[in-house]
């Protein structure tokens, strides 16, 4: 390395390994520089060692190319390695699909409007020359290779033509589905929980198959969450019994593990909600306070599991005192003036039919 680069002193072991690295790569010994006269100090008349003083080829010969690099240290102290060339790459051929399994991200930003509208233009000509251009490629460049503007369009799609008609929206300054075009305001950042009524059978598996942060979650609050219920959680969330995920022994426990996997998952791209709110119902209230420390999650799986087995048993009382009444829901537990109380957070009034406010 001295005939290169001159004396590297301590990093001259790691600069003989990277020049040995590259001349296996190119197949060449490269000639040592410089070379006016070899030392009298070595007989080069004994044995097969010899100075480079001219690059030669170094072909392939059925077995691995090897090499010794040695690094000597001015107190005495010597450092040798062995370098054994890598195996070769089995070529492999690139599979693509034509569409999508999953809506994919193009991010456009710019100073200004006028900015957006040209910058979108361009990249529709870039795509439209380039057929073999990988969307989900496009997206990552465009989200990890430029700087987020003031102005800014997301384009969602899974099909070329998709994007392609997205970019021709924005730069002809319009809207349409699968776009969303704004600027950014100051302000903080919020996160809604919903409340019941959103749960249905499947939701969150493909995300619980794709991203392991949300599995992790969704997976910590089922495990605290099953001792409290009849049936493991996550069976009725990804099982086949629609009825059964509506009772609110099971829907309110499969919203609160949903919502907090959800934040972790936001969590884990980076986007921290400043503030968590609800729909003014106990359970998404709890689902607010809790996702902040995964500390105290645990918390709020036994107040989730309590209310709900509450819930779940005033509303088969009204309905069994519905059926007494006739059907004509009256009767002492479903008529307006009783009410019964619920640790979950305020008072629960049962309505006729079972129901509750």
């Amino acid at each position: 390395m001295k005939s290169n680069i001159g004396h590297t002193q301590a990093a001259s072991g790691v600069a003989g390994v990277i020049k040995m690295v590259m001349a296996m790569r190119h197949g060449l010994l490269p000639e040592n520089l410089h070379t006016d006269m070899p030392s009298t100090h070595v007989d080069w008349s004994a044995g097969a060692v010899e100075l480079l003083t001219e690059a030669r080829a170094w072909p392939e010969a059925g077995r691995p190319r090897r090499t010794g690099v040695s690094s000597f240290g001015v107190s005495g102290t010597n450092a040798h390695v062995i370098v054994e060339q890598a195996p070769a790459e089995e070529p492999t051929e690139a599979t693509k699909t034509s569409v999508l399994s999953t809506a994919v991200p193009w991010l456009v930003s710019a100073r200004g409007a006028d900015a957006l509208r040209a910058q979108a233009d361009r990249l529709r000509e870039h795509v439209t020359a380039d057929g073999g251009l990988d969307p989900v490629d496009v997206g990552w460049t465009l989200l990890s290779g430029r700087s987020p503007l003031e102005h800014r369009a997301v384009l969602f799609g899974r099909e070329r033509a998709e994007f392609l008609s997205g970019l021709a929206t924005v730069a002809d300054g319009g809207d349409g589905p699968g776009l969303v075009s704004g600027s950014t305001v100051e302000g903080r950042l919020g996160l809604v929980f919903t409340g019941q009524g959103s749960q249905r059978i499947g939701m969150g598996r493909e995300l619980y198959e794709t991203f392991p942060a949300f599995a992790e979650a969704l997976d910590e609050v089922c495990a605290h969450l099953d001792g409290l219920l009849e049936r493991p959680l996550k069976d009725v969330m990804f099982g086949t019994d629609a009825d059964l995920l509506e009772q609110t022994g099971y829907a309110q426990p499969a919203l609160f593990a949903v919502e907090v996997a959800l934040y972790r998952l936001a969590e884990s791209f980076g986007v921290r909600p400043e503030i968590a709110g609800d729909r003014r119902r106990p359970l998404d209230r709890r689902a607010g306070s809790r996702v902040r420390s995964r500390a105290v999650v645990v918390g709020g799986c036994g107040p989730t599991g309590g209310c709900t087995r509450q819930v779940d048993a005033v509303t088969a009382r009204g309905r069994r005192d519905a059926r007494r009444a006739g059907g004509r829901g009256r009767g002492p537990s479903a008529a307006g003036g009783h009410e019964r109380p619920c640790r979950c957070g305020g008072r629960q009034r049962p309505r006729p039919g079972g129901a509750l406010r």
